[in-house]
């Protein structure tokens, strides 16, 4: 017997701007999703004076046999923590410059899962850091290399999650190619620009289609933030 609890599907939003924000006129949105959307963007660029967002998309080997009892977003969240935490680490024993070294404020989050054609889901994801940390995502190679640029720290997280030789990842990390890169600087004349424009982006997390309920699996999450 599944013993799983059915998820509910969230409500639907009418609008065609939220906060703001013009959003997609051929889409339909979720609006629990945009609003931790916005919560997670505003309380990340509070905390930190200069942010650095980018993009991913996380697929399985196409002959994967996927566990629906096991959180394989969850499992790379937990992973790829623990290598920024262990990266910035090392950087501090060869006395080099670490910004905001607060527990668990090196890495925050936001992700959706969908499936369309394959029998496997698929993640869309944004990752956000402090610019003073990282600057850049670096090489993407999958080869090994003597210095880990944060692509390559994603890669091996994701490899490690689903329990794979990481010389077999290729092709199931993503980086879009165009629009990647996102960085909000406060108190700059594009602030406001560069913030709207990473916020839209991360709107198309909580579209509608594709999304799928009926297998008690979340569909969105995000890193947890304090309120108030």
């Amino acid at each position: 017997m599944d013993t799983k609890k059915r998820i509910r599907e969230p409500k639907v939003y009418q609008g065609r701007y939220f906060h703001d924000i013009k959003l997609n006129k051929k889409r339909e949105y979720y609006e629990p999703y945009l609003t931790k959307s916005k919560e997670l963007l505003d309380y990340v660029t509070s905390e930190h004076n200069r942010v650095l967002s980018f993009s991913l998309i996380l697929r399985f080997p196409q002959d994967f046999k996927q566990d629906r009892g096991v959180s394989y977003i969850s499992k790379f969240i937990r992973i790829f923590q623990r290598k920024v935490d262990l990266t910035l680490e090392e950087r501090k024993k060869r006395k080099a410059r670490v910004y905001h070294m607060k527990k668990g404020n090196k890495v925050f989050n936001i992700w959706c899962r969908e499936r369309n054609s394959s029998n496997n889901d698929h993640y869309h994801m944004f990752i956000l850091v402090s610019y003073e940390n990282f600057r850049t995502l670096g090489h993407y190679s999958t080869s090994l290399e003597p210095k880990k640029s944060l692509a390559i720290l994603v890669q091996e997280a994701w490899s490690d999650a689903l329990g794979i030789s990481y010389s077999d990842m290729k092709g199931f990390v993503q980086f879009p190619p165009k629009n990647n890169y996102f960085r909000v600087v406060q108190n700059r004349p594009d602030t406001k620009s560069n913030y709207d424009n990473l916020l839209s982006r991360i709107y198309y997390l909580a579209k509608r289609e594709t999304k799928n309920f009926g297998e008690g699996i979340r569909s969105f999450g995000c890193s947890r933030i304090k309120k108030g």
